[in-house]
């Protein structure tokens, strides 16, 4: 009997020592809740190989980004008002006359150089040549009238022009009279100056001055004034002033204001080389462009 409780207590004993280890084996294997295992916390803190990692905020403060402003940029201005050409204008309404001096050919046929007069000249010749750069004046008048026409044409005006090619063959009385029945509020004349004297420099602009002509001197004494002005402030160019003219037939056959301007010397080294070159033939022909636009203002 002794024997059997002492089996029976060895027994309990046993089960008692095994549930123990089973318990100690379940608290040693569940990982904390509250505080991370040393191992997730080093993956975690290893960044992937293929991340690149930005150091960029994701979302800026409003100090950091500004917001822009609305005010517009000088050019869209600049565009609109070249692209409005017309109504408003300095110029519109008017129409001017541009004759881009000489031909490709002379012609020396002879035609009265006033209405009416036994005195004859030329018809018209091919002008002068640059003595350097071997440029002809006819090239030099017509590219400064073509960029003159687009500038008047901007500040508003008609423009008719006697020649837009070399290849013509129009008399100075002819051109004169074009100008006439074009209605033409003012005709500019466009020219460059040859002389035998390399040094002499400069621009000058003729006007009419004869008898015949009475009618329309004055006006076209005002309109020399204010294109010399312009063009000097706008080139550079020595100002030579006015030279009244009674010889020459596209001012005798004229009955609208007229004036020539002689823009430099082909025959000066310096003059002859900048006259050829499109940045200061632009020059040129806006300062044409202030001197009318200043005559009817």
């Amino acid at each position: 009997m002794r024997q059997y409780k002492l089996i029976t207590l060895l027994i309990a004993l046993v089960m008692l020592l095994c549930a123990c280890g089973q318990a100690v084996d379940s608290g040693s294997s569940a990982p904390s809740s509250t505080e991370p295992s040393p191992t997730a916390s080093a993956v975690s803190a290893q960044p992937s190989p293929d991340v690149t990692l930005s150091t960029t905020p994701i979302a800026a403060t409003p100090e950091s980004t500004p917001e822009r402003t609305s005010e517009p940029s000088a050019e869209p201005a600049i565009n609109t008002a070249k692209a409005s050409n017309a109504t408003g204008t300095p110029l519109s309404g008017i129409v001017i006359g541009l004759d881009p001096g000489h031909q490709a050919h002379s012609n020396s046929e002879q035609e009265p150089v006033a209405p009416g007069s036994d005195e004859t000249k030329k018809k018209v010749s091919s002008g002068t040549q640059g003595r350097f750069t071997g440029v002809t004046e006819y090239e030099v008048n017509l590219q400064v009238g073509l960029k003159l026409k687009r500038i008047l044409q901007d500040l508003g005006a008609t423009v008719v022009m006697t020649r837009e090619s070399h290849d013509v063959n129009i008399s100075n009385s002819e051109r004169a009279v074009m100008m006439n029945d074009a209605g033409a509020s003012l005709v500019v004349r466009l020219h460059c100056n040859g002389s035998d004297n390399s040094d002499k420099h400069g621009a000058v602009v003729l006007i009419p001055s004869n008898n015949c002509t009475a009618a329309i001197n004055d006006a076209s004494k005002e309109a020399g004034k204010c294109i010399i002005k312009a063009f000097v402030d706008a080139t550079g160019a020595k100002d030579l002033g006015l030279q009244p003219r009674s010889d020459q037939t596209g001012f005798n056959w004229s009955t609208v204001p007229v004036c020539n301007i002689e823009m430099g010397y082909m025959t000066n080294e310096q003059e002859d080389k900048l006259l050829i070159k499109d940045d200061y033939q632009d020059l040129c022909a806006h300062g044409i462009a202030n001197g009318i636009a200043d005559y009817f203002g």
